[in-house]
């Protein structure tokens, strides 16, 4: 998150420069020494703002695919859940379908956060990027539930010798 507030400074520093750059004039034909400062730093803003903009789009990508996996592993945790349910002990099985629910919401919440982020491009970066890091906690937790509901039905599965005893 420092990197992109980093980038995001960097992008106010480049346009301040370029907007300078740009107050002293036209440098088409560069004929005094104050001229030729002028169009190297034109230069320089302009390659440094394709240096952001290269940048903050690499994040986004990274973003988008990170979140795209995180989407894939909640879907393959849920349909696991959902072959397993049927196998749960009562007692326990609301607790795997309550976790099942969480997960579909999370899993809802950072699909819509990855299309707001391919609608809003580089405008909306930052807000995006928060937003998407909060729904990949959302998913990761509940991975958690999931995995912890059915390791708790597990738990409480009756095992052989105590179905004989019974």
């Amino acid at each position: 998150m420092k990197e992109v507030e980093k980038m995001s400074r960097w992008g106010i520093v480049s346009a301040c420069i370029m907007a300078l750059a740009l107050a002293c004039g036209d440098a088409s034909e560069p004929d005094t020494e104050t001229d030729q400062a002028a169009s190297k730093v034109k230069e320089e803003s302009r390659e440094a703002m394709e240096a952001v903009g290269e940048y903050a789009s690499a994040q986004r990508t990274a973003l988008q695919n990170r979140a795209q996996r995180a989407l894939d592993e909640m879907e393959k945790s849920i349909e696991k859940a959902r072959s397993e349910v049927a196998e749960v002990p009562e007692q326990a099985r609301a607790q795997v379908e309550s976790a099942i629910e969480q997960a579909r919401q999370a899993r809802s919440e950072l699909d819509q956060e990855i299309e707001k982020l391919k609608k809003e491009g580089a405008a909306g970066w930052e807000t995006s990027s928060q937003r998407i890091s909060a729904a990949l906690s959302e998913v990761e937790e509940a991975r958690r539930e999931i995995a912890s509901a059915l390791q708790g039905a597990a738990a409480t599965e009756p095992t052989a010798e105590e179905g004989e005893s019974s």
